[in-house]
């Protein structure tokens, strides 16, 4: 068990991540665009090689911009039949907000202020959005922040051509 602390807005937001795997790690339960939700086992989640976390919101002017390249990066993995899945851990203020900035997006979300969202970011010092921690099917981390690689300025690789070496 690995206990992550963290302190929001005064309160308490202890979370107890117990074990690795990446069922440990995300949690049992994603959302899915129709309002309902899925269990680990219900999602593509559970059989991809590369998973991606993307720490995001919707008031992140930064995130607005760079959720279409990751979705379009997405898309194109999917059609090159990549076994990969994106995961949104939302930054949003209120669910309203999360609802709509998560109908953009073409994959599953955390639920909405889950506990484990800011854990996760505890392990993985996200320090800001938009963060993207690319992990491999053991949860091990792959790529840090693929949000600088796939728009760094001076690569003439970005969006998927960058990201695609990593999947």
């Amino acid at each position: 068990t690995q206990k992550v602390s963290s302190t929001m807005g005064g309160s308490d937001t202890t979370q107890v991540i117990s074990g690795d795997s990446l069922q440990d790690l995300l949690g049992p339960v994603f959302c899915n665009h129709d309002g309902t939700h899925s269990t680990w086992d219900e999602t593509n989640i559970s059989k991809a090689d590369t998973i991606a976390i993307y720490f995001s919101a919707s008031w992140c002017g930064p995130c607005k911009r760079f959720t279409p390249i990751l979705a379009e990066a997405y898309e194109k993995a999917k059609a090159e039949g990549k076994n990969f899945e994106v995961i949104f851990a939302s930054a949003c203020s209120t669910e309203d907000d999360f609802l709509e900035y998560y109908h953009k997006m073409p994959w599953m979300a955390m639920r909405f202020q889950d506990k484990r969202i800011r854990a996760l970011m505890e392990k993985f010092q996200v320090r800001g959005y938009p963060t993207v921690v690319i992990l491999d099917r053991e949860g091990k981390v792959k790529l840090q922040d693929a949000y600088d690689l796939m728009t760094d300025e001076n690569s003439e690789k970005k969006g998927y051509d960058a990201l695609v070496q990593h999947l």
